[in-house]
């Protein structure tokens, strides 16, 4: 690997903890610098804002995210049905995963910042548009509206768990569901 991508992986290494970890206002790209010990220059050399060092952060996630789920789904026979099921499962079960910490930062930050506002939305998106298609291949019988529509509600369940079971929070005193119900019960519906 080139210096130069070495660097830009450390910073984004860096700028991934400093995210997730510190608080909203302690994400500065004066505080990254000094956690990776380079001068400001330096670090503005790789990204010149923290803008374009949030959307790196982003594209950087959602990177390891199709890789996986593209990985998942490789399997020679998957039908559309077990693509479904196996894309809603990773989703769910990863939620136990620390790192989904970063979706919860990102969308506490896209309220008041809007260039996190527009990369949530297009990971939103993006999650929308794969899920829709593999509803699509499911149900072909089905109009788009509906499959988007179901595209839509498995989406949002799948958003509204991340609150839960990634901040291993509880409901009013209701536990969620175990991950194999929510799966069980998101697919169903196909």
């Amino acid at each position: 690997m080139p210096h130069g991508a070495r660097t830009e992986r450390r910073i984004l290494d860096a700028a991934y903890t400093l995210f997730v970890t510190a608080p909203a206002d302690e994400f500065t790209m004066r505080n990254l610098a000094r956690v990776l010990d380079i001068r400001m220059g330096n670090l503005t050399y790789h990204y010149k804002t923290k803008s374009d060092l949030v959307e790196a952060l982003v594209r950087d996630r959602m990177a390891t995210y199709s890789g996986d789920i593209l990985d998942l789904l490789q399997i020679t026979g998957t039908s559309p049905q077990d693509a479904l099921n196996k894309t809603i499962a990773y989703l769910v079960r990863d939620l136990h995963n620390p790192e989904i910490a970063f979706f919860p930062q990102l969308w506490a930050r896209a309220l008041h910042d809007p260039v996190a506002e527009g990369m949530m939305d297009e990971i939103h998106e993006i999650e929308r548009q794969f899920i829709a298609g593999l509803v699509r291949a499911t149900r072909p019988d089905w109009g788009r509206h509906r499959c988007d529509a179901l595209a839509w509600h498995i989406t949002a369940s799948i958003e509204w768990l991340t609150i839960f079971i990634g901040q291993n929070r509880r409901s009013g005193g209701i536990d969620v569901a175990p991950e194999e119900e929510i799966v069980s019960n998101l697919y169903k519906t196909v």
